[in-house]
């Protein structure tokens, strides 16, 4: 088939060709330079108007070597995100940029344009027409953040500034052990196996088991393990606070963004999904579960349904309502062997226990004393959270663990509960559960990345977790030291290098612009 560009080519590079084996001189010509037998110049890289070429913007001729050359005249094209393509009547190709041209590989995950997310070490990155760039995460003021209805403040993985997050359901575990379901039904279950705590049973996004153990006593069970499977992930949180990662021992913290992360505080774990699904362990004994209230009438498990309604909270996986908290754990009981350790929960009740406690006068005071706290230094609480099945299980679990402090997670339990409900309760200094050295004073709910000296100054400090936990904190009107030894008043912390540096630029400014002001006097006088 006849082109008709192929023979227009032809016939121009054919009158090239003319051109420089023709004589070419026209005396006043625009093409000035033009001389000699063959088309030749002087000036180097000079831009030569050969008239033949006139209105074509395809090609541009330059002196080279005293040689006119003549070329396609087309921008070199770097760095497209896009296709290079050439256009039907175009002489040149052009980067042609969509959408999906504009996106951002970070990392081995692929970002749309103009969106962000949060990376470790309290880093947001954004994607910018296909650059990433990243900077340090800056937090307002924790009073500036208003949530709507429906959320509440709280964290996603990777952020170090609070967010609002979806209002969440809370299931705890505790002691020997005790629960508390999603719904707030109080039951105990003294089983050694692997039990599911709760899991999403309709989406099966998430899965928490745990495993019991005999410790301390041959009747009562306590918390061995917790084993999380989130997407692909399996974490498992041990005793003495130490972590897997898909069988892979891990250091905290730990991120896995943007699907989860787990931080370490003083005396808990925290892992905190982007499901909303969080978790608090002790490495002993003390749970607590978070999850959405999207979940609602969703999740199953020893935790409970989570529908708002107490009555139908002992359901076993075939639906039916179990008759006895002892027949609702056995019901969710995971591979049920003497080799796996498991074994059936006792048949007495935690009442019996504490009434043979009664009986040892020695055994029950010093359970009363040191189950003390919640009946009288939480008093303000009991109002909001009624103490007494967290009082009772504190009982049973010292009469039981002899030599030992178990009180103290019933205790953290009960003052978790009252601080769900608005209600912040004092430890006091001398708290027997955990010793807080430098003047600091234990509490249930402290900021993980807390005041120092350091950082006294900065408006909101920006945290890996921003999740409340259990541990030392300073007294009101006190900060932490640098070296995070003691508790110091604000005003007694030593300069920072920062604004020492700072004064001495204004002095230096300042004393520059007096040594000018007197000049310029003296120069006056001398007139």
């Amino acid at each position: 088939m006849y082109d008709s560009r192929e023979a227009h080519n032809l016939q121009l590079l054919s009158t090239l060709a003319f051109l420089l084996l023709v004589q070419f001189y026209v005396a006043g010509s625009t093409a000035p330079g033009l001389l000699g037998k063959l088309a030749s110049c002087t000036v180097e890289n000079e831009v030569i108007q050969i008239p033949i070429l006139a209105g074509n913007p395809c090609y541009v001729c330059r002196c080279k070597n005293k040689s006119v050359e003549c070329s396609q005249a087309c921008p070199r094209i770097n760095g497209c995100k896009g296709i290079v393509k050439k256009e039907k009547g175009e002489c040149c190709p052009a980067c042609q940029e969509t959408q999906e041209s504009t996106s951002c590989t970070h990392e081995g995950r692929t970002h749309k344009n103009n969106e962000s997310w949060f990376e470790r070490d309290c880093q947001i990155c954004f994607c910018i027409n296909g650059s990433v760039s990243c900077e340090h995460q800056r937090c307002s003021s924790p009073a500036s953040l208003k949530c709507p209805d429906g959320k509440k403040k709280g964290q996603v993985p990777g952020a170090c500034c609070p967010q609002c997050i979806e209002e969440t359901g809370v299931c705890t575990s505790y002691g020997d052990p005790h629960y508390q379901t999603f719904d707030g039904q109080m039951f105990n279950f003294h089983g050694t196996c692997r039990y599911q705590l709760t899991s999403d049973c309709v989406g099966d996004t998430f899965t928490i088991r745990m495993r019991n153990e005999r410790r301390y006593s041959n009747v009562y069970a306590w918390s061995k393990a917790l084993t999380i499977h989130l997407g692909d992930s399996t974490i498992v949180l041990h005793k003495d606070l130490q972590v897997k990662v898909n069988r892979s021992d891990v250091d905290l913290p730990y991120y896995h963004l943007p699907h989860f992360q787990i931080t370490k505080g003083s005396f808990t774990i925290t892992l905190v999904s982007k499901i909303g699904v969080q978790v608090q362990w002790d490495g002993s004994g003390f749970i607590e579960i978070q999850v959405p209230k999207s979940f609602m009438g969703k999740v199953c498990g020893l935790c409970g349904n989570f529908n708002g309604n107490t009555k139908d909270e002992f359901a076993l996986k075939n639906g039916r309502l179990a008759s006895s908290a002892r027949e609702f754990g056995e019901g969710w009981s995971l591979g049920r062997s003497r080799n796996n350790g498991c074994e059936k929960a006792p048949s007495p009740p935690v009442d019996s226990t504490v009434t043979k406690c009664i009986s040892r006068l020695r055994v029950y005071w010093r359970a009363q004393k040191r189950c003390w706290p919640i009946k009288k230094q939480f008093e303000n609480c009991h109002k909001k959270v009624n103490p007494k099945a967290f009082f009772w299980s504190c009982i049973a679990d010292v009469c039981q663990c002899s030599g030992r402090r178990c009180e103290c997670e019933a205790v953290m339990a009960y003052a978790r509960a009252c601080r769900r409900e608005g209600v912040a309760v004092t430890w006091g200094r001398k708290n027997t559960c955990v010793s807080c050295k430098g003047g600091a004073i234990f509490d249930d709910c402290v900021p993980a990345c807390q005041r120092t000296c350091d950082n006294k100054d900065g408006v909101s400090v920006p945290c890996p977790t921003r999740s409340c936990v259990p541990g030392c904190r300073c007294p009101a009107g006190t900060v932490w030291n640098s070296q995070r030894t003691k508790c110091i008043q604000m005003w007694k912390c030593p300069p920072q290098l920062a604004s020492i540096q700072g004064k001495l630029r204004i002095a230096a400014v300042s004393s520059k612009r007096s040594h000018k002001w007197i000049w310029q006097l003296n120069s006056d006088t001398g007139r």
